[in-house]
C-alpha cells in the first residue's frame, strides 16, 4: 500500500512536470492577443472577415477583465467545458456579454489547436446562452423618479452626492437619451434659446466618439427644470467651454467613463431606496422616459424626441434646420415642464 501510494504521489509529479514544460498556463499563451503582437488578428485583417478595430478592442476587453482573471494560471489543457459554463454562470454580466466573452476563449483555444500546443479542446461544443430570455430591464414608477430626483436641489444632492451625476441621471431621464449619447454631449449642443439639445454623437463600446445608433443626428426638447440644472452645474463645472464634455471623465479632455454611471446609478438608487426587486440599469431611464411621457404626450412626438433624425446635419450650423424641428414641437413645452415639476 505504501509502495503504490508512493508511485502514484512520483507519478502525478512526473506528469504535472512534464505538463509544466510542454503545455503553456493560459496567461503565457493568450496574455498578447488582440493586440499587435496576436497573429491571429494579423491573419484575420488580411482575410475577407477581419476584426474591426472595435471587435479587437471588445475581444481585449473580454480577455483582461474575466477570462485571465480567471484562467491566468491554468494549464490550456486543464480548461474544461463544465468548469468555463460554472465561471460564465458567475459573471454579472448580460447573456449577450457572456457569449462575446465565450466566443473570445474559443478563439483563442482554436488558436492553440492551430499552434499544436493542445490537440482539442471542450469549448467548442459551449452552448450560447439565450439573449431573448434575459430578465427584461425595468422601469421607474412616478414615486421612484420623485425620490430619485427631488425638486429641492440640495436633498437631489444628497441622494446623487456630486452635481455631475445628478445632471447626468435627469437628463437621462428626462430626455430619454442613451448612456453613450449623454456621455458624447459638449456644451455646444445646448439649444439654451430654444429648449432643445442635439445628439450627433455617441461614445462606442471602444470608447471611440462615433454616430449615434441610428446612424442619423436628432434632437430633443428639454424641460425647464433639465436646462436649469444644466445651468447648476455649468456654473461649476471645471469644464464649462463650447468644446468641453459636458460629463467629462478624470480627466476634462475625456467623457465619463460608462462603469462610473454604473456605480454612482447604484448608489443612487441605494441612497433613495428605491428599485427593491427590481432590474434597473442606467438604460432603465430611458425606458422610464418613453413610458412616462407616453402618458401624456402622442406617440409620434415621443418617437420624435427619442429617434425621429435629420441625415443632413452634421455641424452645429445646421441650427436654423434644428429650430424648425423644435419648433414643431413647441406646443409641448408646458405638458414637458409639468411632467418634470
Amino acid at each position: 500500500m505504501k509502495y503504490e501510494a508512493e508511485r502514484i504521489a512520483k507519478q502525478a509529479y512526473w506528469d504535472a512536470l512534464e505538463k509544466m514544460n510542454n503545455c503553456p498556463t493560459f496567461g503565457d499563451y493568450a496574455k498578447d492577443f488582440f493586440t499587435d503582437k496576436c497573429r491571429l488578428t494579423a491573419r484575420r485583417k488580411s482575410s475577407n472577415k477581419p476584426f474591426t478595430e472595435d471587435m479587437i478592442k471588445l475581444k481585449r476587453s473580454n480577455l483582461t477583465k474575466y477570462l485571465l482573471k480567471e484562467y491566468e494560471n491554468t494549464y490550456l489543457t486543464d480548461i474544461k467545458m463544465l468548469q468555463f459554463e460554472d465561471f460564465r454562470s458567475r459573471l454579472n454580466l448580460a447573456n449577450s456579454t457572456k457569449n462575446g466573452i465565450s466566443v473570445t476563449m474559443k478563439q483563442i483555444l482554436n488558436e492553440a489547436v492551430r499552434d499544436e500546443i493542445i490537440d482539442s479542446h471542450q469549448l467548442d461544443k459551449i452552448e450560447s446562452l439565450s439573449e431573448v430570455s434575459e430578465k427584461p430591464r425595468d422601469s421607474l414608477s412616478i414615486k421612484e423618479i420623485k425620490k430619485l430626483f427631488p425638486i429641492n436641489y440640495d436633498e437631489a444632492i444628497a441622494i446623487w452626492k456630486e452635481p455631475k451625476y445628478f445632471t447626468l441621471m435627469f437628463i437621462l431621464v428626462s430626455s430619454g437619451m442613451r448612456s453613450g449619447e449623454v456621455r458624447a454631449l459638449k456644451w455646444s449642443d445646448v439649444m439654451w434659446e430654444d429648449s432643445g439639445i442635439i445628439i450627433s454623437k455617441a461614445v462606442k463600446h471602444s470608447g471611440k466618439i462615433g454616430t449615434v445608433k441610428e446612424k442619423k443626428e436628432k434632437i430633443v426638447r428639454l424641460p425647464q427644470r433639465a436646462l436649469d440644472v444644466l445651468k447648476l452645474w455649468k456654473d461649476v463645472s471645471l469644464a464649462p467651454g463650447d468644446d468641453d464634455f459636458i460629463f467629462y471623465g478624470k480627466g476634462v479632455d475625456k467623457p465619463v467613463d460608462k462603469n462610473t454611471i454604473i456605480a454612482n446609478f447604484k448608489k443612487g438608487l441605494a441612497n433613495a431606496e428605491v428599485g427593491a426587486g427590481k432590474h434597473l440599469v442606467p438604460h432603465s431611464l430611458r425606458h422610464t422616459f418613453n413610458s412616462y411621457m407616453l402618458t401624456v404626450l402622442p406617440t409620434d412626438v415621443v418617437r420624435k424626441f427619442t429617434g425621429h433624425s435629420s441625415e443632413e446635419m452634421t455641424k452645429h450650423y445646421y441650427h436654423p434646420y434644428l429650430k424648425e424641428e423644435l419648433k414643431a414641437t413647441e406646443g409641448y413645452q408646458d405638458k414637458i415642464d409639468e411632467i418634470w415639476k
